[in-house]
């Protein structure tokens, strides 16, 4: 897979494939994949808490919008891996 159809894949599992309202900028998504070694899951992991930022807004005539925090943490843990690895003992 290229880097262009990775970057392609991790707007999509992101939901940032429209050009409005996204979150996370292309360069934003492609430190994301640098900083996953490439690893598809861990970059939308991490993108995903990045998106679980507290949105909720309430305006001055008491208009409430919710937040999606919840949202993005439920996306965050399909994503999340066992990146745990074995201690070796000298």
């Amino acid at each position: 897979m290229t880097d262009i159809e990775k970057l392609a894949t991790l707007k999509a599992m992101l939901e940032e494939t429209e050009d409005t309202g996204r979150t996370l900028s292309d360069e934003r998504l492609a430190m994301l994949l640098e900083e996953a070694n490439g690893d598809l899951r861990r970059a939308a992991y991490k993108g995903a808490l990045l998106k679980s930022r507290c949105t909720g807004v309430s305006l001055p005539d008491g208009m409430t919008i919710e937040s999606s925090r919840q949202y993005w943490l439920t996306v965050a843990s399909v994503y999340r891996g066992n990146y745990t690895q074995i201690a070796e003992r000298e």
